[in-house]
């Protein structure tokens, strides 16, 4: 019997898990910011936030524009600090380097924001800085040479023979008709295998990385627009109420040219339309994890249908844009689509 699979050292899971969790509060703080833009508080925020660019000179309306750039960066830097994160947990070699180039940038915002004096700022600096060293310890760098516990299995297996086995004598050649039956046995036996010997083959790294990006993905915008819905439901017949007399959507329905019904019943649709599509994506991505024939299939058809929603939601959408190309590429790759020929 082969060894399991080597435990994952607690400093690289804990790094994992700290750089996940401050790139995906990160990343909600973000398309908050993004989604209430054309509100009154929106509004405000943004000027109070732009307040030095407008100081330095620049027009109001560039320094708006220039604001949004640099939040929608800062969301895909999010998305792709998680993704990685996961990935990272995972045993893949490259997205360590990736996350440790993230988290030396997330420690270099914490230095700025220690010099502009903001706590927050200084805290997740800190918690960036060790995560750095925890992604490089000693046991973290074994372990991401031999994942899998590898070496450990092929050193037993080469081990000494067992001084206490009994030595059998040499048995006396079989007769003639004996061992043409026992080769035609042996040729039946390799021409039809037994189910039980069959070997499972491991899921390639690219079919891997489409999936679980595809996973993620999916479960943000539909857990995000099942919030949405349900908030719907509950506001009802209030919603016109809350968004003229208390002006939350005043921008929004000037700048999107309908009544308060007509974007009430496009937000719904919109919002269904959205988790359909994330149900779909959570069944694709499942279906190409467990090899399924038709899985690469329809999980190249949602992430291109999701491309395309994703490019029309600009910016927001920016950071499914890039998930999406991510799983295409994948998918595309040999070993993928020779992977999901033999299964």
């Amino acid at each position: 019997m082969t060894e399991a699979r080597r435990a994952r050292p607690r400093m690289l899971v804990s790094a994992c898990l700290y750089l996940g969790m401050i790139c995906l509060i990160l990343g909600i703080q973000v398309v908050t910011i993004l989604t209430q833009w054309n509100t009154i508080d929106g509004q405000a925020n943004v000027k109070s936030q732009t307040k030095t660019f407008v100081q330095d000179g620049m027009s109001q309306a560039d320094a708006n524009t220039t604001y949004r750039v640099l939040l929608t960066a800062l969301a895909v830097f999010a998305a792709c600090g998680v993704v990685f994160a996961a990935y990272t947990a995972m045993g893949h070699r490259v997205s360590r380097i990736i996350l440790t180039v993230f988290a030396v940038i997330l420690a270099l915002i914490g230095i700025l924001g220690a010099v502009a004096g903001a706590f927050v700022f200084i805290f997740v600096g800190v918690i960036a800085s060790v995560c750095v060293y925890q992604l490089w310890t000693p046991d973290v760098r074994a372990w991401f040479a031999d994942p899998g516990g590898a070496s450990a299995a092929s050193v037993s297996s080469s081990s000494r023979p067992d001084p206490f086995a009994v030595t059998k004598s040499p048995e006396p050649p079989a007769p003639a008709h004996d061992t043409e039956t026992s080769s035609t046995s042996a040729v039946q036996t390799l021409e039809h295998p037994p189910a039980e010997s069959a070997v499972k083959r491991s899921v390639p790294q690219s079919v891997s990385i489409a999936a679980w990006t595809a996973l993620i993905g999916s479960a943000m915008v539909g857990g995000m627009c099942a919030i949405a819905l349900v908030a719907f439901a509950i506001v009802g017949g209030d919603y016109e109420r809350m968004m003229r007399d208390d002006g939350i959507g005043t921008g929004l329905i000037r700048d999107s040219g309908m009544d308060v019904g007509t974007l009430y019943t496009a937000s719904v649709a919109m919002s269904i339309g959205f988790v359909v599509l994330s149900v779909a994506g959570l069944a694709a991505s499942l279906a190409a994890l467990t090899g399924r024939r038709f899985g690469r299939t329809a999980l190249l058809w949602v992430s291109s249908i999701t491309m395309v929603v994703s490019l029309v939601a600009f910016p927001v959408g920016l950071p499914w844009t890039a998930a999406c190309a991510v799983a295409i590429f994948q998918l595309r790759k040999p070993e993928a689509v020779a992977w999901f020929v033999r299964t």
